[in-house]
């Protein structure tokens, strides 16, 4: 049976931080990615923050998925307080 993510990682560690570290080239492309996702037309950025719920989940980082989670109830709020006005 395979350990948990944190304790393979160390609870105190980033895991992004660790991947620019060890594999400088692939998080260069990754972060590529990224981009290429944010500029995507048709998606809201709420719905972009569950997608990375939803990538930060599968790649069992809790860190990642509270970090997005707060982004998109941020997100959410703002759309709130606009409508309002």
């Amino acid at each position: 049976m395979s350990k948990p993510y944190q304790e393979i990682q160390g609870a105190n560690q980033n895991p992004y931080e660790i991947f620019q570290k060890e594999h400088p080239e692939v998080a260069a492309r990754f972060n590529d990615l990224i981009e290429a996702r944010r500029a995507l037309k048709g998606l809201d950025v709420k719905a972009k923050q569950l997608i990375n719920i939803a990538i930060q989940s599968a790649n069992r980082n809790p860190r990642g998925v509270q970090m997005h989670a707060m982004m998109a109830k941020q997100r959410v709020q703002l759309v709130k307080k606009l409508s309002v006005k």
